[in-house]
């Protein structure tokens, strides 16, 4: 099996995930509230875990050491935010489980160049299996044109 099959295989790109109990979005929420409260039986702060009342776990890992936080789970989803900026091997080690499980992956991020951030894009946007979206600031209209 091919390089290009490995990655087309039944995973999406879609984004190391940075919604945590730390961060606020532009317009002052907190990532956690998006989860609506009679959703959430309990949360550990500790282990930025979201336990669900249907029994699914939200969890935020680091992609920087996906070598030992992710050693032993069995994600069906994953979200890599700034992919650009992360260590590439966090995707290829969680790339298999994905596909065992026909999980899915978001990748969201910022271009820095030709880098595996680009290589990933080039095989989605080349892929029928992947959907891939480009979005300009002139798409997102997320800074002032007079800013940039």
């Amino acid at each position: 099996m091919s390089d290009d099959q490995i990655y087309e295989r039944r995973v999406s790109p879609i984004p190391k995930s940075d919604l945590d109990y730390s961060m606020m979005t532009t317009d002052t929420t907190w990532g956690q509230d998006y989860l609506p409260s009679e959703l959430v039986e309990s949360r550990n702060k500790q282990l930025m875990r979201i336990k669900l009342t249907n029994g699914s776990i939200f969890q935020i890992i680091g992609s920087d050491s996906y070598d030992h936080t992710l050693v032993g789970t069995n994600p069906n989803g994953v979200v890599f935010s700034e992919f650009a900026i992360s260590d590439p091997m966090a995707y290829s080690f969680v790339r298999p489980i994905l596909a065992a499980n026909d999980g899915w992956c978001i990748i969201v991020s910022t271009p820095r160049g030709r880098n595996h951030l680009w290589e990933l894009y080039e095989v989605a946007r080349k892929s029928e299996y992947w959907f891939v979206s480009k979005l300009t600031v002139d798409d997102t209209k997320h800074i002032p044109l007079e800013e940039i």
